[in-house]
């Protein structure tokens, strides 16, 4: 065996012992630096090692931490707390909105809309003159009711009324669009999808669009709508499904006659009051005319200021007339001055009606041209009821009549809490 092998075999058997260093240095360098470098490529491997051994215990527990959080929320999904009630506590809690979680009865609601009157036209509200760049979006208020909901939509106090304003409805997509001139968010966190868990709307997104507040409300399935203006700044529209008009029709006839506006004659139900015929001319009150094709007129001597509300109508086909009827609340009795007497205009017959005494009509603040009449009129005398112009508490109307015929101005019936001022046309 050489020297340098035994000297390196003594030096491993001997570790204990210490040698000169001028004797390791004369040992042969091979062998030691081989030793060295098989050591190291030990080590190094044993490091690896180590080391994807702790990567697959990482990536062990991560994927266990996944797994058991996915179980957690599947359970939470079938439990009682559901998130969907999380994400409806979220939305409330967005400045200036308040989505109701809690389906109300119909009979709680300040104002009851018949069938009839819901429309999925596209409706062209309030009037430019009153677009006011400093208007402001300052509550959304959502609330559903047993067979409809309600959407409340108040701007700032600044409004003299309500800006030009259009309500849409995509019968492919489900969704009413409300733009809203020139009018932007109290709050910007108002501008986000607002989802709603209840009621026939599922989801309420107010945007910013070129400069105007456009608000799109999603359903489940189709919808019609109503709109009503409250005071200067509050518009309120109304929604009703197709599954909600099922729940309408099979409720019983005194629910049916409830309703706020009545198109046929089987679900109007009307309360006759006493009414005199005296001379309106001797300054007592005057309800009633007999049918004629003179001017007529209706007296109340107890109002004296604009107090009245005109807040929604009532049409009915009798068979051998045709009557529509505004109704009035406010006072008792809540019977306004008026009169109505034939006027001709490009050929065409018209009855005036002028009603007085009112701070508010319906039909002329929401801007409309017309009255909406969903029944046909084609066996009557009656054509349209038009706007002309509400100034100083009087509201103008001109009946459009097929034939200059007799007529009756009256104000004898009344519908729940509503008085009814009617103009009759004879066929």
């Amino acid at each position: 065996m050489p020297k340098s092998d035994y000297q390196l075999t003594s030096r491993a058997s001997k570790a204990t012992e210490r040698e000169d260093e001028s004797d390791l240095l004369a040992s042969s360098d091979e062998p030691l630096k081989f030793s060295v470098r098989r050591d190291l490529e030990q080590e190094g491997g044993n490091s690896r090692r180590i080391i994807i051994f702790i990567v697959i215990v990482l990536a062990l527990g991560l994927g266990l931490t996944f797994l058991v959080q996915s179980f957690v929320s599947q359970g939470n999904g079938n439990g009682q707390t559901s998130s969907s009630t999380s994400t409806s506590e979220e939305a409330i809690e967005i400045a200036g909105v308040t989505i109701s979680d809690v389906e109300k009865e119909d009979s709680e609601s300040i104002r009851q809309i018949s069938d009839s009157q819901y429309t999925d036209v596209e409706l062209n509200l309030g009037s430019p003159a009153n677009v006011n760049a400093e208007l402001k979006l300052e509550k959304i208020d959502y609330t559903p009711y047993k067979s409809f909901s309600e959407l409340r939509l108040t701007l700032s106090e600044v409004a003299t009324g309500l800006p030009s304003t259009k309500i849409s409805y995509d019968n492919k997509t489900d969704k009413v669009v409300v733009t809203m001139d020139t009018v932007s968010p109290l709050d910007i966190s108002m501008l986000q999808e607002i989802r709603v868990d209840t009621g026939n709307v599922t989801q309420i997104f107010p945007q910013q669009v070129e400069g105007d507040m456009e608000i799109t409300v999603s359903f489940f399935e189709n919808v019609k709508f109503y709109a009503a203006v409250e005071g200067k700044n509050v518009l309120v529209i109304y929604f009703k499904s197709d599954s909600q008009f099922s729940v309408s029709s099979t409720t019983t006839a005194s629910e049916t006659t409830s309703s706020a506006a009545s198109s046929t004659s089987s679900s109007v139900s009307t309360t006759t009051v006493s009414s005199t015929s005296s001379s309106a001319a001797s300054g007592t009150d005057q309800f009633d005319n007999a049918v004629s094709q003179n001017k007529q007129t209706v007296t109340n001597t107890k109002v004296t200021d604009n107090s009245l509300i005109s807040e929604t109508y009532y049409y009915e086909d009798k068979g051998t007339s045709f009557e529509f009827s505004w109704a009035i609340r406010g006072a008792n009795p809540a019977v306004p001055n008026a009169t109505a007497e034939y006027v001709a205009a490009d050929g065409k017959n018209y009855i005036e009606v002028k009603i007085s005494n009112l701070s508010y009509d319906l039909l002329h603040a929401l801007g409309r041209q017309k009255a909406i009449i969903n029944i046909s009129t084609a066996s009557s005398n009656m054509v349209d009821v038009y706007t002309k112009g509400f100034t100083g508490g009087t509201a103008t109307f001109w009946v459009e009549v097929k034939a200059k015929k007799d007529f009756r101005l009256h104000s004898t019936n009344t519908v729940n809490s509503y008085r009814l001022l009617s103009i009759e046309l004879m066929d």
